[in-house]
Protein backbone atom coordinates (compact mmCIF):
# COMPACT_ATOMS: atom_id res chain seq x y z
CA UNK A 1 0.00 0.00 0.00
CA UNK A 2 2.80 2.31 0.93
CA UNK A 3 4.77 1.43 -2.13
CA UNK A 4 1.69 2.18 -4.31
CA UNK A 5 0.94 5.56 -2.96
CA UNK A 6 4.89 6.47 -3.06
CA UNK A 7 4.96 5.66 -6.36
CA UNK A 8 2.07 7.63 -7.48
CA UNK A 9 3.19 10.31 -5.69
CA UNK A 10 6.39 9.70 -7.60
CA UNK A 11 4.38 10.00 -10.83
CA UNK A 12 2.22 13.16 -9.97
CA UNK A 13 5.40 14.86 -9.03
CA UNK A 14 6.55 15.18 -12.52
CA UNK A 15 10.06 13.77 -12.00
CA UNK A 16 8.35 9.94 -14.13
CA UNK A 17 8.07 9.34 -18.10
CA UNK A 18 5.28 7.36 -17.02
CA UNK A 19 1.27 8.87 -17.35
CA UNK A 20 -1.68 8.39 -15.32
CA UNK A 21 -4.85 7.98 -17.59
CA UNK A 22 -8.18 7.59 -16.39
CA UNK A 23 -9.69 4.49 -18.06
CA UNK A 24 -13.42 3.10 -18.25
CA UNK A 25 -13.69 0.81 -15.97
CA UNK A 26 -16.51 -1.27 -17.36
CA UNK A 27 -17.61 -1.48 -21.27
CA UNK A 28 -20.58 0.80 -22.51
CA UNK A 29 -22.37 -0.64 -25.41
CA UNK A 30 -26.10 -0.74 -26.65
CA UNK A 31 -28.82 -3.45 -26.76
CA UNK A 32 -28.95 -5.22 -29.97
CA UNK A 33 -31.26 -7.62 -31.44
CA UNK A 34 -31.87 -10.98 -29.29
CA UNK A 35 -30.69 -9.10 -26.01
CA UNK A 36 -27.34 -9.36 -27.10
CA UNK A 37 -25.14 -6.28 -26.28
CA UNK A 38 -22.48 -4.24 -28.67
CA UNK A 39 -20.12 -2.68 -27.09
CA UNK A 40 -19.11 0.76 -28.15
CA UNK A 41 -16.28 1.72 -26.07
CA UNK A 42 -14.29 -1.26 -24.56
CA UNK A 43 -13.06 -1.18 -20.71
CA UNK A 44 -9.68 0.20 -19.91
CA UNK A 45 -10.12 2.45 -22.87
CA UNK A 46 -8.51 5.60 -21.96
CA UNK A 47 -11.01 8.71 -21.38
CA UNK A 48 -11.80 11.34 -22.96
CA UNK A 49 -13.16 8.74 -25.52
CA UNK A 50 -15.45 8.88 -28.82
CA UNK A 51 -16.58 6.14 -30.92
CA UNK A 52 -19.21 6.32 -33.65
CA UNK A 53 -20.88 3.05 -35.20
CA UNK A 54 -23.45 2.52 -37.73
CA UNK A 55 -26.37 0.73 -37.31
CA UNK A 56 -29.62 0.08 -39.28
CA UNK A 57 -33.34 -1.34 -39.32
CA UNK A 58 -34.34 -4.81 -38.88
CA UNK A 59 -37.72 -4.36 -40.35
CA UNK A 60 -39.23 -3.05 -43.13
CA UNK A 61 -40.73 0.23 -42.84
CA UNK A 62 -39.45 0.60 -39.55
CA UNK A 63 -39.81 4.95 -38.63
CA UNK A 64 -38.28 4.98 -34.85
CA UNK A 65 -35.28 2.47 -33.29
CA UNK A 66 -35.07 2.11 -29.54
CA UNK A 67 -31.90 2.54 -27.99
CA UNK A 68 -30.84 1.31 -24.40
CA UNK A 69 -27.55 2.10 -23.16
CA UNK A 70 -25.39 -0.78 -21.06
CA UNK A 71 -22.43 -0.64 -19.00
CA UNK A 72 -20.78 -4.11 -18.03
CA UNK A 73 -18.68 -7.25 -20.02
CA UNK A 74 -21.80 -9.90 -20.05
CA UNK A 75 -22.86 -10.81 -23.93
CA UNK A 76 -26.70 -9.88 -22.59
CA UNK A 77 -28.48 -6.53 -21.81
CA UNK A 78 -30.58 -8.57 -18.87
CA UNK A 79 -26.79 -9.05 -17.12
CA UNK A 80 -25.40 -5.89 -17.73
CA UNK A 81 -26.37 -2.09 -15.97
CA UNK A 82 -29.14 -0.11 -17.81
CA UNK A 83 -28.03 3.25 -18.34
CA UNK A 84 -30.69 5.10 -20.17
CA UNK A 85 -32.97 4.45 -23.01
CA UNK A 86 -33.75 6.77 -25.44
CA UNK A 87 -35.69 6.53 -29.04
CA UNK A 88 -34.52 7.95 -32.39
CA UNK A 89 -38.06 8.82 -34.76
CA UNK A 90 -38.62 9.88 -38.17
CA UNK A 91 -36.47 7.41 -39.62
CA UNK A 92 -37.37 6.97 -43.51
CA UNK A 93 -39.95 3.74 -44.04
CA UNK A 94 -37.23 1.78 -46.16
CA UNK A 95 -36.45 -1.94 -46.89
CA UNK A 96 -34.88 -3.46 -43.70
CA UNK A 97 -31.47 -2.59 -43.64
CA UNK A 98 -31.06 0.44 -45.91
CA UNK A 99 -31.88 2.92 -43.38
CA UNK A 100 -28.27 3.99 -41.60
CA UNK A 101 -27.77 5.41 -38.14
CA UNK A 102 -24.58 6.65 -36.58
CA UNK A 103 -24.64 6.30 -32.88
CA UNK A 104 -21.71 8.20 -30.88
CA UNK A 105 -20.88 7.52 -27.66
CA UNK A 106 -18.30 9.69 -26.54
CA UNK A 107 -16.58 10.29 -22.56
CA UNK A 108 -15.32 13.55 -21.73
CA UNK A 109 -12.65 14.32 -19.12
CA UNK A 110 -15.36 14.29 -15.97
CA UNK A 111 -17.05 10.62 -16.95
CA UNK A 112 -19.85 11.89 -18.53
CA UNK A 113 -21.06 9.86 -21.34
CA UNK A 114 -22.55 11.47 -24.05
CA UNK A 115 -25.18 9.29 -26.35
CA UNK A 116 -25.80 10.43 -29.99
CA UNK A 117 -28.29 8.92 -32.57
CA UNK A 118 -28.35 10.49 -36.17
CA UNK A 119 -30.12 9.48 -39.22
CA UNK A 120 -28.08 10.19 -42.37
CA UNK A 121 -30.60 10.57 -44.77
CA UNK A 122 -32.65 13.10 -42.68
CA UNK A 123 -30.10 14.55 -40.38
CA UNK A 124 -32.72 13.78 -37.24
CA UNK A 125 -30.84 13.56 -33.74
CA UNK A 126 -31.17 12.28 -30.72
CA UNK A 127 -28.85 12.55 -27.95
CA UNK A 128 -28.71 11.92 -23.94
CA UNK A 129 -26.26 12.53 -21.30
CA UNK A 130 -25.64 10.37 -18.75
CA UNK A 131 -22.84 9.60 -15.49
CA UNK A 132 -21.86 5.35 -15.89
CA UNK A 133 -19.78 6.00 -12.36
CA UNK A 134 -23.53 7.25 -10.91
CA UNK A 135 -24.72 4.35 -8.09
CA UNK A 136 -21.68 2.07 -8.97
CA UNK A 137 -18.09 1.61 -6.35
CA UNK A 138 -15.05 -0.25 -6.92
CA UNK A 139 -16.71 -3.43 -4.96
CA UNK A 140 -19.53 -3.55 -7.40
CA UNK A 141 -17.16 -3.06 -10.44
CA UNK A 142 -15.12 -5.94 -8.92
CA UNK A 143 -18.27 -7.93 -9.10
CA UNK A 144 -19.02 -7.61 -12.18
CA UNK A 145 -16.15 -8.05 -13.60
CA UNK A 146 -15.62 -11.82 -11.84
CA UNK A 147 -18.89 -13.05 -12.84
CA UNK A 148 -18.10 -12.30 -16.25
CA UNK A 149 -15.29 -14.01 -16.02
CA UNK A 150 -17.11 -16.86 -14.30
CA UNK A 151 -19.63 -17.26 -17.23
CA UNK A 152 -18.35 -15.72 -20.63
CA UNK A 153 -18.21 -19.71 -22.05
CA UNK A 154 -21.61 -19.84 -21.55
CA UNK A 155 -22.16 -16.17 -22.31
CA UNK A 156 -20.69 -16.20 -25.52
CA UNK A 157 -22.05 -19.87 -26.55
CA UNK A 158 -25.95 -18.27 -25.99
CA UNK A 159 -24.49 -15.06 -27.84
CA UNK A 160 -23.94 -16.85 -30.72
CA UNK A 161 -26.99 -18.80 -30.31
CA UNK A 162 -29.27 -15.71 -30.17
CA UNK A 163 -27.23 -14.22 -33.42
CA UNK A 164 -28.17 -17.10 -35.44
CA UNK A 165 -32.03 -17.18 -34.51
CA UNK A 166 -32.02 -13.57 -35.21
CA UNK A 167 -30.31 -13.87 -38.53
CA UNK A 168 -32.56 -16.62 -39.43
CA UNK A 169 -35.55 -15.30 -38.45
CA UNK A 170 -34.93 -12.05 -40.46
CA UNK A 171 -33.90 -14.48 -43.99
CA UNK A 172 -37.56 -16.37 -43.14
CA UNK A 173 -39.27 -12.49 -43.39
CA UNK A 174 -37.25 -11.46 -46.16
CA UNK A 175 -38.04 -14.98 -47.87
CA UNK A 176 -41.77 -14.77 -47.07
CA UNK A 177 -42.24 -11.52 -48.85
CA UNK A 178 -40.64 -12.57 -51.70
CA UNK A 179 -42.67 -15.90 -52.08
CA UNK A 180 -45.42 -13.01 -52.29
CA UNK A 181 -43.83 -10.28 -54.54
CA UNK A 182 -42.56 -12.61 -56.69
CA UNK A 183 -44.96 -15.24 -56.95
CA UNK A 184 -45.17 -15.37 -60.94
CA UNK A 185 -41.23 -16.46 -60.44
CA UNK A 186 -42.08 -20.16 -59.07
CA UNK A 187 -44.62 -22.87 -59.10
CA UNK A 188 -47.14 -23.70 -56.60
CA UNK A 189 -45.51 -26.84 -55.81
CA UNK A 190 -42.21 -25.62 -55.27
CA UNK A 191 -43.60 -22.57 -53.14
CA UNK A 192 -45.60 -24.76 -50.95
CA UNK A 193 -42.17 -27.51 -50.37
CA UNK A 194 -40.47 -23.47 -48.86
CA UNK A 195 -43.41 -22.91 -46.91
CA UNK A 196 -43.89 -25.82 -45.83
CA UNK A 197 -39.89 -26.36 -44.52
CA UNK A 198 -40.14 -22.71 -43.58
CA UNK A 199 -42.57 -24.20 -40.90
CA UNK A 200 -40.48 -26.48 -39.86
CA UNK A 201 -37.73 -24.08 -39.32
CA UNK A 202 -39.92 -22.07 -37.33
CA UNK A 203 -40.95 -24.63 -35.11
CA UNK A 204 -37.53 -25.90 -34.35
CA UNK A 205 -36.39 -22.01 -33.76
CA UNK A 206 -38.88 -21.95 -30.91
CA UNK A 207 -38.14 -25.35 -29.40
CA UNK A 208 -34.25 -25.99 -29.34
CA UNK A 209 -30.80 -24.26 -28.23
CA UNK A 210 -28.86 -26.33 -30.49
CA UNK A 211 -27.01 -24.10 -32.97
CA UNK A 212 -25.32 -26.75 -35.12
CA UNK A 213 -29.01 -28.25 -35.32
CA UNK A 214 -30.92 -24.84 -36.53
CA UNK A 215 -27.63 -24.15 -39.21
CA UNK A 216 -28.17 -27.38 -40.54
CA UNK A 217 -31.84 -27.00 -41.31
CA UNK A 218 -31.93 -23.31 -42.63
CA UNK A 219 -28.93 -24.28 -44.85
CA UNK A 220 -31.68 -27.00 -46.50
CA UNK A 221 -34.15 -24.25 -46.53
CA UNK A 222 -31.27 -22.23 -48.58
CA UNK A 223 -30.65 -24.82 -51.13
CA UNK A 224 -34.04 -25.67 -51.77
CA UNK A 225 -35.06 -22.31 -52.03
CA UNK A 226 -32.15 -21.23 -54.28
CA UNK A 227 -33.24 -21.57 -57.67
CA UNK A 228 -36.35 -19.03 -56.99
CA UNK A 229 -33.62 -16.77 -55.20
CA UNK A 230 -31.61 -17.03 -58.18
CA UNK A 231 -34.64 -15.74 -60.13
CA UNK A 232 -35.87 -13.27 -58.37
CA UNK A 233 -32.09 -11.63 -58.51
CA UNK A 234 -32.03 -12.21 -62.60
CA UNK A 235 -35.29 -10.44 -62.77
CA UNK A 236 -35.00 -7.87 -60.48
CA UNK A 237 -31.68 -6.87 -62.23
CA UNK A 238 -33.50 -7.29 -65.74
CA UNK A 239 -36.28 -4.72 -64.92
CA UNK A 240 -33.40 -2.45 -63.15
CA UNK A 241 -31.28 -2.78 -66.80
CA UNK A 242 -34.41 -1.74 -68.18
CA UNK A 243 -35.72 1.33 -66.47
CA UNK A 244 -32.13 2.55 -67.14
CA UNK A 245 -32.09 1.78 -70.70
CA UNK A 246 -35.77 3.56 -70.88
CA UNK A 247 -33.98 6.93 -69.03
CA UNK A 248 -31.41 7.76 -71.31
Amino acid sequence: MAIGAAWQAYNLSGNSKNLLLDVIPLSLGIEMMGGIVDKIIERNSTIPASITKEFTTYADNQTGMKLRVTQGEREFAKDCRSLAEFEIKNIPPLKAGMARIAVTFQVDADGLLTVKAQEKLTGEIQEIIVKPSYGINDGDIRTMLIDSMKNSADDMKNRLLAETVSEINQSLEILEKDLVEYKNLISDAEKNLILEKTKSLKNLLNSTKNRDLIIAASKELEELAQEFVLNKINYSLTRFVKKSVDEL
